[in-house]
């Protein structure tokens, strides 16, 4: 936890928990609430998260899971076709030389997951890790010292 933040974790959860589980009508009315709030200012406390942030955040859970339902979303044959084409064609965009090395860095990212070098006194392995599961190994001798 960062220095200064002491407690925020537990007055947010706190807020979500009341949100959540109290009945409206059980809070204290909106005049109340006004001035409680005022009060707190003048000490000069900042809330972390406040009811009307927390009520946001469950409109946009509540939208994307409308929007990841959505059966327009999904991916047609057509779609599926020209993905599968563009993997035939990896090989041919990295070697293209009208291909940045930015763009190769971002081609790079959306395959790879994960790249471990492990390295002794003969040998040099490199274990790569794919976004789909798959796994690579290879070893390289060591290069000699100039």
């Amino acid at each position: 936890m960062k220095p200064g933040s002491r407690g925020t974790r537990k007055l947010s959860l706190t807020r979500r928990v009341i949100l959540e589980r109290v009945p409206r009508e059980w809070l204290p009315p909106p005049r109340c609430r006004l001035s409680a709030q005022k009060r707190l200012q003048r000490v000069g406390y900042k809330p972390v998260v406040g009811i009307d942030k927390l009520r946001q955040l469950e409109q946009a859970r509540q939208e994307y899971e409308k929007q990841r339902q959505n059966p327009e979303l999904t991916i047609s044959q057509q779609q599926k076709t020209q993905i599968l084409a563009l993997v035939e064609d990896f090989p041919r965009l990295w070697k293209d030389p009208a291909t940045s090395d930015r763009d190769r860095k971002r081609m790079a990212r959306l395959i790879l997951d994960d790249v471990t070098l492990n390295r002794n006194k003969t040998l040099i392995t490199v274990q790569v890790r794919f976004k789909g599961g798959a796994t690579k190994s290879l070893s390289l001798p060591m290069p000699p010292t100039a």
